[in-house]
């Protein structure tokens, strides 16, 4: 029982020590503060989305005429407007002739050149060439896509119909694309979809971005993050 009274005593010994010790300690300890300066900034209303890189109008360029491309005047990228010549070619039987014409002599292609004049491709609409599919000396037919002209480049972005009352036609937008991140492109909404869709058991409304102006590092099928900004305070 002696034992027992001497083991009780020891604890009580020790809590009591170690009490004091942190008392001791937590008076020494001295608490430092450290200043930081207010500064003014910019506070925004955010909405972030995510979108690609579209022709606002994508028209597919085809020959009129079944037969082979004589010339291609213009280059990916290359900016036409409407009505330009971009291409001849020359129909069916004028290839043949011309053909027949290579092998009795420069006067034969010249005249057969003369009698069937080649048929000129020209651009519906002005805009930029996206895609060229097709190099001169190939044969092609009315199904053959030769290039692709975009009118304007414009970012689709698709927005949760939880943040779809927030947008509104007019408001400014900031882009930036996965391939150039660092670089930031004012734009504007100029429309919204009446019609949802359902992704991955998510409804979701398109909304079209126009950038004040086109960089030259767009690209159709490009990737790009979107902030929306509905309210901005200095």
């Amino acid at each position: 029982m002696k034992k027992f009274w001497i083991f009780i005593l020891i604890i009580i010994l020790a809590g009591s020590g170690f009490f004091y010790y942190k008392q001791k300690q937590s008076k020494n300890t001295v608490v430092t503060y450290s200043e930081i300066r207010a500064e003014y900034g910019t506070v925004s209303d955010i909405i972030s989305a995510t979108g690609v890189v579209e022709p606002q109008n994508r028209l597919e360029i085809i020959p009129p005429i079944s037969g082979r491309i004589d010339q291609i005047f213009v280059q990916e990228g290359a900016e036409v407007r409407a009505g330009q010549q971009l291409a001849i070619m020359s129909s069916t039987d004028r290839a043949a002739l011309l053909d027949t014409a290579s092998t009795q002599g420069q006067e034969k292609i010249d005249y057969w050149s003369n009698v069937y004049k080649p048929t000129p491709i020209l651009a519906p609409i002005g805009g930029r060439v996206i895609v060229r599919s097709i190099e001169p000396g190939q044969t092609v037919n009315s199904n053959t896509t030769i290039l692709v002209l975009a009118d304007r480049l414009i970012v689709k972005a698709q927005i949760d119909e939880t943040d779809i009352g927030k947008v509104a036609v007019g408001q400014k937008t900031t882009i930036s694309l996965d391939a150039y991140p660092d670089v930031k492109i004012s734009g504007r909404i100029n429309r919204i979809s009446y019609e949802s869709k359902v992704i991955n058991n998510v409804t979701i409304y398109e909304v079209e971005i126009a950038p004040d102006s086109i960089p030259a590092i767009f690209r159709s099928g490009m990737s790009a993050n979107i902030k929306i900004i509905r309210r901005q305070k200095d």
